[in-house]
């Protein structure tokens, strides 16, 4: 199967000779630092994909119809994204931000997570790829928002402890059904942890030559607990945990450390749909610990995430208020 791609931006179309699928993209989309409504719920944005999401991301339709990151006329069954933590952690649900979409039969996108037990086709030949799915949450075509990011908690967290996969099944979409994911415009990833089945059930990296040959990374966030304590080792620079109660009835203490100064700490509270709860600017910090206290006494029951952004290194812990 081969595959080739049209890229149009505005009004400038431009046929890239080398790939091997075809796909046109439409109007460039807001890189995620100038959208607000959509940087604020990438939470757990150190699992995002070894990319640059300040760059312009878009969203590639197939020239046979169907879009490049969903259902197309190759009959493509799956997308996912590969995630490298480093360290265990669970799963507990996935942004996904969905371009596009026309429903017709109203069939199902089929939201999971994969363990990495298959192998598939890469520019490196035979390599690792999605295998297993451990979970598998249909969603109607309809329920998936367009708008903003549609945040999906997964039927059961799943406990990760290396490596894993996030993404989508189409198989079971219906006669008019059609939806396509945002992604990095080309060239912008730097690895090959974008993955698609094919009809024939073969998995194949979107760089793989016989495949689209684009350098993408899907726009899938996963919503982790990574139950970070204080003591655990850094991520990114940034290590946080809570030293007070969670889950809480009132006030807890968050605490967190950075290897390196950073000119700029900010602390956002966010909930479960991700909408910001609470923000607080702490300037800047050099490198060290410290302590932040939380005042829950007005949140409702439920779910959060506490985000640290400390320059360009973002962690976030989950807080649950009973």
């Amino acid at each position: 199967m081969k595959k080739i791609y049209t890229v149009i931006t505005f009004l400038t179309v431009a046929i890239a000779v080398n790939a091997q699928r075809a796909s046109i993209a439409g109007a460039p989309l807001q890189p995620l630092q100038n959208n607000n409504a959509m940087s604020v719920q990438i939470v757990t944005d150190t699992l995002v994909a070894d990319a640059d999401w300040t760059q312009q991301p878009t969203i590639y339709s197939a020239s046979g119809g169907g879009f490049v990151v969903g259902n197309n006329g190759y009959g493509d069954l799956q997308k996912v994204q590969i995630f490298r933590p480093g360290q265990p952690c669970v799963v507990e649900g996935a942004l996904y931000w969905f371009g596009a979409k026309e429903v017709g039969a109203d069939g199902n996108v089929i939201m999971r997570v994969y363990g990495l037990s298959g192998t598939g086709t890469s520019t490196m030949g035979p390599t690792p790829c999605p295998g297993s799915f451990t979970v598998s949450d249909n969603v109607l075509i309809s329920a998936c928002d367009t708008a903003a990011m549609y945040v999906h908690t997964f039927s059961t967290p799943q406990y990760e402890a290396g490596d894993f996969g996030v993404g989508f099944s189409v198989a079971s979409l219906g006669a008019g059904d059609t939806i396509g994911l945002v992604s990095t415009a080309d060239p912008n990833s730097n690895t090959e942890d974008s993955w698609e089945e094919w009809s024939d059930n073969t998995w194949h990296t979107m760089l793989e030559p016989n495949n689209w040959g684009l350098n993408i990374a899907f726009a899938i966030f996963p919503l982790v607990d990574m139950n970070v304590g204080i003591e655990t080792p850094y991520i990114n620079g940034v290590k946080m945990g809570f030293v007070g109660a969670n889950p809480t009835s009132d006030n807890t203490v968050l605490s967190y450390g950075l290897t390196q100064n950073a000119a700029s700490v900010i602390i956002s509270i966010v909930d479960a749909q991700g909408r910001i709860i609470s923000t607080e600017k702490a300037g800047s910090k050099v490198a060290g610990d410290y302590t932040f206290a939380i005042n829950s006494a007005n949140f409702a029951a439920g779910t959060y995430y506490v985000q640290l952004q400390a320059d360009n290194s973002r962690l976030a812990v989950k807080m649950v208020r009973k």
